[in-house]
C-alpha cells in the first residue's frame, strides 16, 4: 500500500513539531479496535515512522477479526506487530511491557446502534472499563488515549458555526435511536475521568467528528461514503436532502498523525476535538466526488422518501488542539476524495 505511506509522509512533513515522535523509540503500544478505520491508519502511520525515521517499537493490535488484521496490517513489512483476538469486553490484561494505549474499539455505525442498542452500550461501557482496568495493572504506563465521539455534543445548534470542547454535552431523549451510542460515549468519558481520579491513570480524551479515507466501508451510512459508492457503481449521486447540510472531513492520515502526536505529547485530563473545521455543503461534497468520474454522474437532490431530512451542520472547533499541539487538517477535501476513490478502484476495499 505504497499510496498510504505517501499519504502519511505528506502529512508528517508539514507537522509543526515532530520531536515528540522520538518517544516511540523502545516503547510498546496497545491499540484496541486496531483493525478499524482509525486503528488501521494509526498502524500505517506508525509503519511510516518506523521505516522512514528509524524508530523501533512494538505494537499489539486487538480486534475480533483476524482476516482484517491480515489484510490491513500484517502486510506491513518490518512492523513488529502482534494480533490479540478477543471481544474488548473480555480483555483482562495487557502485555506487561505496554507503555501507550489507544482505545479505539467500537462501531460508529448508526444502523448497528439502532438495531443493537443494548450491545452498543455494553461494548462502549464494558469495553472502556476493561481497557482502563487492564491499563491500571501496567507498571510503566505513559498515556492512554480514549477515542470518544463528537456525538456527545448532540445536535449542533444552527447559531453555532463550530462546537468547542466546553460546549454543553447532549441532552438527547432517552427513547431516541441515537441515545444508546451517545449516552454510552458520555458514560465512557466519565469512566475515564474516574480512572484519572481514583487510579491516577494518565488519560487524554479525543472526540472524533467525520472522517474520510481508505479502510472505511462503502456500506457505511454516511453521506460521503454513499456518494463514492454511487459514483463507483455508475449511478447518479443521491443526496437525501437539499444539499445544504454542512460537514467537514478529516482524512485518515491526518487523523492518525493527530492521535499519535497527542498520545506522545498530551497532558492527562485534556479533551480535544478531532476533525476538519472547514465545512462544505453536501452539494459541494457531492460535486467533489462526481468530478472524479467520467462521465460525470448526475447529482439528485431530495432523494429520500422521508420528509424533513435534517439540514444540520456538524463541525468541530479545533483551536485547542492547534494551540497545544500545532495540529490542523492538512489534506484538502479534493485530495482526500481522490485518494479514497483510487483506493477503492484498485481493490483496496475488497
Amino acid at each position: 500500500m505504497v499510496g498510504l505511506r505517501q499519504d502519511c509522509e505528506r502529512v508528517h512533513s508539514v507537522l509543526a513539531d515532530t520531536s515528540a515522535f522520538r518517544k516511540l523509540e523502545g516503547s510498546t503500544i496497545f491499540i484496541s479496535g486496531g483493525t478499524g478505520f482509525v486503528g488501521s491508519w494509526v498502524c500505517h502511520y506508525l509503519h511510516y515512522l518506523k521505516t522512514q525515521h528509524n524508530l523501533n517499537f512494538r505494537i499489539y493490535v486487538q480486534g475480533r477479526e483476524r482476516a482484517k488484521f491480515d489484510e490491513r496490517i500484517s502486510i506491513l513489512s518490518d512492523l513488529d506487530v502482534s494480533f490479540i483476538r478477543c471481544d474488548i469486553k473480555s480483555l483482562s490484561e495487557l502485555p506487561r511491557e505496554v507503555n501507550y494505549v489507544i482505545h479505539a474499539a467500537g462501531s460508529p455505525d448508526s444502523r448497528y446502534h439502532a438495531s443493537n442498542p443494548i450491545e452498543t452500550m455494553a461494548d462502549i461501557a464494558e469495553g472502556t472499563r476493561a481497557v482502563l482496568r487492564a491499563a491500571d495493572r501496567v507498571s510503566n504506563l505513559r498515556m492512554v488515549v480514549h477515542l470518544s465521539s463528537g456525538s456527545v455534543y448532540g445536535t449542533q445548534p444552527d447559531e453555532i458555526e463550530t462546537i468547542n470542547e466546553n460546549h454543553a454535552l447532549a441532552r438527547i431523549p432517552l427513547d431516541s435511536l441515537k441515545s444508546a451510542y451517545t449516552e454510552g460515549k458520555r458514560y465512557a468519558e466519565v469512566l475515564c475521568s474516574a480512572a484519572r481520579s481514583e487510579s491516577r491513570l494518565p488519560i487524554v480524551i479525543l472526540r472524533p467528528f467525520t472522517f474520510i479515507g481508505p479502510f472505511q466501508s462503502l456500506d457505511s451510512p454516511w453521506a460521503i461514503n454513499n456518494f463514492i459508492n454511487d459514483g463507483l457503481r455508475g449511478r447518479p449521486i443521491r443526496i437525501l436532502g437539499d444539499g445544504r447540510a454542512i460537514r467537514g472531513f478529516l482524512y485518515g492520515a491526518d487523523a492518525a498523525a493527530w492521535v499519535v502526536k497527542v498520545l506522545l505529547d498530551g497532558k492527562s485530563g485534556q479533551i480535544y476535538n478531532v476533525g476538519n473545521v472547514k465545512g462544505e455543503s453536501l452539494l459541494e461534497i457531492a460535486n467533489a466526488v462526481a468530478g472524479n468520474f467520467s462521465p460525470k454522474p448526475e447529482i439528485q437532490l431530495n432523494s429520500s422518501l422521508v420528509q424533513n431530512v435534517s439540514q444540520t451542520r456538524y463541525l468541530p472547533d479545533c483551536s485547542r488542539i492547534l494551540a497545544d499541539h500545532g495540529l490542523r487538517a492538512i489534506t484538502p477535501l479534493g485530495v482526500a476524495v481522490r485518494r479514497t476513490i483510487e483506493w477503492f478502484k484498485t481493490g483496496g476495499g475488497n
